[in-house]
């Protein structure tokens, strides 16, 4: 599986997200899903490469929240959220889409708990992995289960200044 979420699977080259909820959902993925979160799998803009779509673009994912989630993500699973599993990414698109498409989560909220059962899984309560240009800003992760970090990982070649969130 590639982009499951507890409201879509993905919001890919999408301008916002704003004033979500979902309450109570329960994902169950297989062995080596990627990009899962309890709101959205993926989500993003191309901002690098060739299909660059908007080179200063960001999908806005703003004042959502998660309450009550229970992931569970099978062997090899990984790039998982409370809210986003990741911007869209995957090794046969890299010719096309160099870095992952860009996120800025601000304001949003997760609790519950998220079940990975690969040791290598990249788990966090908020965004799974931020890539370039990625920003996670004022965002409350502390009562999901099974994360320690609100980022699960980041690639922070290049930093998202906060005047620059919007």
């Amino acid at each position: 599986a590639i982009g499951v979420g507890g409201l879509l699977g993905c919001a890919f080259d999408s301008e916002k997200v704003v004033d979500c909820q979902v309450e109570n959902a329960t994902i169950t993925v297989g062995t080596n899903a990627i990009m899962v979160g309890g709101l959205l799998g993926y989500a993003g803009v191309v901002n690098e490469g060739a299909l660059a779509s908007d080179a200063e673009g960001f999908t806005l994912i703003k004042n959502c929240q998660v309450t009550g989630m229970n992931i569970v993500a099978d062997e090899g699973s990984t790039r998982i959220g409370g809210v986003v599993g990741s911007g869209f990414c995957g090794s046969n698109y890299s010719s096309y889409y160099p870095a992952a498409s860009a996120i800025h989560i601000v304001g949003c909220s997760a609790s519950g708990t998220i079940t990975a059962e690969s040791s290598n899984a990249i788990v966090g309560s908020i965004l799974g992995y931020a890539f370039r240009n990625c920003a996670v800003v004022s965002c409350n992760g502390s009562a999901v289960n099974g994360a320690t970090n609100q980022v699960g990982a980041a690639d922070a070649l290049q930093i998202v200044l906060l005047e620059n969130v919007k």
